[in-house]
């Protein structure tokens, strides 16, 4: 089994944000290479809400403040490049490390 740790998370949610076309949207797949030598692939199509800290202030930076996932799939393959059909991801986690991302 392949479990997912916060940092694993966190690295996912940088990407997504960074790559992201818009900020309130992702469609696309990020990719990861774990400390296994794992490979985990994110594809998903992502709602992203923001919000401004008050007062508003023209040189604040828009936070996350919910991510809603329209379709996402994940595929995780280990060293070898064979699917590993168990694991235990959870999108909430990754929700609330997109939230944390950029605090």
């Amino acid at each position: 089994m392949f479990y997912f740790h916060k940092a694993h998370y966190m690295a996912i949610a940088a990407k997504i944000l960074e790559e992201a076309s818009s900020p309130h949207y992702f469609s696309g797949r990020v990719e990861l290479l774990t400390a296994l030598d794992a490979e985990v692939e994110l594809t998903a199509t992502l709602i992203i809400y923001r919000h401004r800290p008050q007062p508003l202030d023209e040189v604040a930076v828009d936070s996350v403040s919910n991510v809603v996932p329209v379709w996402w799939d994940v595929v995780v393959r280990n060293g070898e490049g064979e699917p590993v059909l168990d694991h235990d991801f959870d999108f909430e986690k990754l929700r609330l490390a997109l939230l944390d991302c950029e605090k």
